[in-house]
């Protein structure tokens, strides 16, 4: 017979493959708030992942451009996401009415030169919501739409450490690089950072290690790629998949 410490863990690592429905766990006592997370993210992580978004055309594409602070810059050694900001694009229209912005509680205190970088203080993230709620908002936000992010290995590192550190679930989410695609389209540069690929492309820099300006700011210069792209024939995300990866 099997002990009450081993009947949890099977049924904990059956909730987490998305074989026990957030209802019927409520009855066994698996903590309700906690199920419901779990079986979003899963849900989301698996829809986002299907193949159609390959052959949508650039021109009704649906995009989240995103942005994180963060504490610095290594995730599996205590530093965290402060703060969270996004705004969507259809086609290559910028959809400025669409955004989302968040500050997350930090474990730790922000030293001095991340709040002079940022202009967030250890009081602002006071206010700020917790990791797992911020990451839940942040999805529902995104929904099924594919990600962009300039620079993307940073964002991307943290992302995976904290969903596999809350949910013990494989962050997949398709996501596209602003800096890749620069690579392609602006050959004759040597420079990539998001500074000097906005100045290239005549994008006002507003307030930079702001979360939702950087967002925003990216997002203009994928609306400019989205036309370039269109003009050299590549018009769907298999079409730049396929060029990026012979090139």
């Amino acid at each position: 017979m099997k002990d009450r410490g081993s009947t949890e863990g099977s049924w904990w690592g059956a909730l987490k493959r998305g074989q026990i429905s957030s209802a019927f766990s409520s009855i066994i006592g698996v903590p309700n708030a906690k199920a419901e997370q779990i079986a979003f993210m899963r849900s989301t992580l698996k829809e986002q992942r299907k193949p159609n978004v390959l052959y949508t055309p650039f021109q009704e594409l649906e995009v989240v451009v995103f942005d994180l602070e963060t504490t610095g810059f290594l995730p599996n050694h205590g530093d965290e996401i402060i703060s969270i900001g996004a705004v969507k694009v259809r086609g290559d229209q910028v959809l400025e009415t669409e955004t989302f912005y968040t500050l997350v509680q930090a474990n730790q205190t922000v030293s001095p030169e991340i709040e002079q970088l940022t202009g967030i203080t250890n009081d602002m993230l006071l206010d700020g919501v917790p990791l797992s709620t911020a990451l839940q908002q942040f999805m529902k936000f995104v929904g099924s739409d594919v990600l962009v992010a300039h620079a993307s290995g940073h964002d991307k590192a943290f992302l995976i450490s904290a969903f596999w550190k809350i949910w013990r679930a494989r962050w997949s989410h398709r996501l596209v690089d602003t800096m890749m695609v620069a690579k392609w389209l602006e050959a004759e540069s040597r420079n990539y950072t998001l500074d000097e690929l906005l100045r290239m492309n005549d994008v006002p820099i507003t307030t930079r290690h702001h979360a939702l300006e950087d967002a925003k700011m990216t997002a203009e210069l994928w609306a400019i790629y989205i036309r370039r792209m269109r003009e050299r024939q590549v018009t769907t995300l298999g079409d730049l998949y396929a060029y990026l990866s012979s090139s």
